[in-house]
């Protein structure tokens, strides 16, 4: 299955194209960050590297020198325990909205390409995260 950066390497269309899923803003904006602190801590590749170049939005930048900053004032804050703590309140926000843990790990999924062809999330662990 090929991904939306694949096809498009806009972060605009990025957004429209996945938010067909009924994904309410809120939590593809959380899903965003979780996708940007997962780049940033090297558990994920950047899925916007084309050819070892790599295509940052201005947002993605300040979003991470955000989080840098963050880093250094508050002693190298455990980044995965942010990415644990955002990945609970997309879970738990989502399904209390109605949708199922398979709806929500699509929604995840579809929002965080990995680079490989495991997928950031299964329903198990959504339904272990409530």
């Amino acid at each position: 299955m090929e991904t939306t950066f694949e096809t498009n390497m806009d972060t605009q269309s990025f957004k429209t194209a996945t938010q067909q899923d009924a994904c309410p803003e809120w939590a593809s904006d959380m899903i965003q960050k979780i996708m940007l602190l997962e780049v940033e801590s090297g558990t994920i590749k950047n899925p916007m590297e084309v050819g070892g170049e790599t295509k940052w939005t201005t947002a993605q930048l300040e979003d991470l020198a955000k989080m840098a900053s963050r880093m250094d004032t508050n002693s190298y804050q455990d980044l995965s325990a942010e990415v644990e703590a955002l990945f609970l309140r997309v879970a738990k926000g989502l399904f209390s909205e109605g949708h199922s843990p398979t709806t929500i790990s699509e929604m995840v999924n579809r929002r965080i390409p990995t680079g490989c062809r495991l997928p950031y999330c299964s329903p198990q662990e959504v339904e272990d995260a409530l």
